[in-house]
């Protein structure tokens, strides 16, 4: 195999891939990001730097991208440098400065979804650990949408304090929970009546006859 011209060829682009995209996280402080030999992974939050000596390096990589003829006449470095033109100014966004009851706090925009695939990937975990199952493609699409957010609140301290309001734990809210009924479930008061939405549409239709004979056949 090492002596495949075509496997060679292939090393020798991917080499060159690897080598420009560690340039840029360079230039991005995303260096840090699963580190060879680190202990955090995909966790990690990356370096730190200011965000003037970031603009300067990713500028100074972006010109790289139409000033080196290998670079110049490969359309996927060329592609990279159209989409570092189209999102600059949210790569070198300045901090922002928010007035909290707690005083002034400065918020960093993101510039990568580093931190929203951390939350998604410890959902996954908890709950292969529950579950021992490797996919939750259906439990995520049967959840509201406001679920995994809620759950992880369980972790803010300052939450818990505020949804117990006095209690010890969950198991002592949820056992001081009255009973409720909800009365759209009440037989008595269901609308037997009611046409499904969409039914109406469905009604219309100058071939129904036809096609619920059809399918009975069948």
């Amino acid at each position: 195999m090492a002596e495949d011209q075509e496997i060679r060829q292939a090393m020798d682009e991917l080499r060159l891939r690897y080598q420009v995209f560690d340039r840029l996280r360079a230039a991005m402080r995303l260096m840090r990001l699963a580190p060879a030999g680190g202990d955090k992974g995909l966790n990690d939050e990356g370096g730190i730097g200011d965000m003037t000596t970031i603009r300067q390096g990713v500028k100074k990589f972006r010109l790289n991208l139409t000033e080196n003829p290998q670079l110049a006449d490969d359309p996927l470095s060329q592609k990279m440098a159209a989409q570092i033109d189209k999102y600059a100014d949210k790569l070198f966004a300045e901090p922002i400065t928010v007035a909290t009851p707690n005083g002034t706090v400065t918020v960093y925009p993101q510039r990568t979804n580093n931190i929203l695939e951390q939350f998604f990937r410890g959902i996954k975990r908890g709950y292969r650990r529950r579950t021992g199952n490797n996919t939750m493609q259906r439990t995520l699409q049967a959840m509201l949408a406001a679920t995994p957010t809620l759950v992880k609140n369980l972790d803010n301290p300052a939450y818990m304090d505020i949804l117990l309001d006095g209690k010890a734990n969950l198991e002592e809210l949820f056992a001081d929970q009255k009973a409720t009924r909800l009365t759209e479930f009440d037989g008595s008061n269901n609308n037997t009546d009611r046409i499904l939405p969409g039914f109406r549409a469905i009604m219309k239709l100058p071939t129904l006859p036809d096609q619920v004979i059809r399918s009975l056949a069948a």
